[in-house]
């Protein structure tokens, strides 16, 4: 099973496909809702194969109608690729409708939908972070400007943070907050793509981030099987519980 924060109703399962000669995944979808772990049988909203050796991370669009589902990972040529699909297509109708396909400029480890704009996914890796957004079957991006920051960093997780919403009950971004395998925060700004701070949140490799609902505070977890609870500008640590794992 794939980790997939942003995505509360679903769960995803990635294998090698059992198909003769087939060098592909197979990504299975799962309704929470209607999962039954007691039973072996319990059936998946759908299976698809996406033409990649390896998947390392899953992203759903943000919103009620998770509109699209973001892959990525590598290629059968090695190459690090983005790839969007139409994601209701897929679990109402098992129509597997290629939206846009990128290949990636570096080892891309993570990717995620914002939740504040649109049709536009962050995603981060090796020594980079970059935005993309979707356009007319392609994803044209725009590299965040880390300088020597990022020299041997391997960034692993990232996600939007907004401070106020217009009349109309819209979003507006502000940061976006990347986390490093060496515990670090980087703060980048949503606008100028570029790091205004970095801070050290945790001792050891960052395993998770979370916003909790209505953008109260955010949560991390280390390797080390520490948990820290931040106010939403990561200015203060509210709480820490060791979990021992």
């Amino acid at each position: 099973m794939i980790n997939c924060p942003d995505s509360k109703n679903y769960a995803f399962t990635i294998c090698k496909s059992l198909e003769e000669k087939s060098k592909d995944n197979e990504v299975t979808i799962w309704s929470l809702d209607s999962l039954d772990t007691t039973n072996a049988d319990s059936q998946s909203l759908v299976t698809f194969k996406p033409p990649m050796k390896s998947i390392h991370s899953v992203s759903v669009s943000a919103g009620p109608d998770s509109e699209h589902i973001c892959l990525a990972g590598k290629d059968h040529q090695i190459r690090d690729v983005i790839i969007i699909y139409k994601f209701t297509e897929l679990i109402k109708f098992q129509k597997v409708e290629i939206v846009a396909r990128q290949l990636a400029d570096f080892e891309t480890y993570f990717v995620k939908f914002s939740s504040c704009v649109p049709n536009s996914i962050i995603a981060c890796g090796k020594e980079n972070i970059k935005f993309y957004k979707i356009k007319s079957g392609h994803l044209p991006g725009q590299s965040v400007l880390l300088n020597n920051t990022a020299r041997g960093k391997v960034f692993n997780n990232a996600i939007v943070q907004y401070t106020s919403t217009t009349e109309k009950g819209e979003k507006k971004p502000t940061f976006v907050y990347v986390t490093s395998m060496d515990g670090l925060l980087y703060y980048v700004n949503y606008h100028t793509r570029q790091v205004e701070k970095i801070i050290q949140i945790h001792e050891d490799r960052i395993t998770g981030l979370v916003v909790a609902p209505n953008n109260e505070f955010y949560v991390t977890a280390s390797q080390g099987g520490i948990l820290r609870i931040w106010s939403t500008d990561f200015e203060t640590l509210k709480s820490e519980v060791n979990t021992g794992n």
